[in-house]
């Protein structure tokens, strides 16, 4: 079972000029294996939602099951 990722992971974040900001944390692609690894830092940040931008290399019910859309 894989315990790291591949890449260091970066936080954006967009100000707006009404509101509260925006955070977007760019990460590489999360494997199947290593997914437990993005679900903690997930957590941390707390995301709310996942896009993915390439093919997905994992099952999305790990991600929905930890209640992240």
């Amino acid at each position: 079972m894989a315990t790291t990722m591949s890449s260091t992971p970066s936080m954006v974040e967009y100000k707006r000029s009404s509101g509260r900001p925006l955070s977007f944390l760019i990460t590489d692609a999360p494997k199947d294996n290593n997914l437990h690894v993005y679900l903690k830092l997930f957590k941390k940040h707390n995301v709310t939602d996942v896009v993915r931008i390439s093919e997905p290399l994992y099952s999305g019910a790990g991600v929905e099951s930890a209640g992240i859309r």
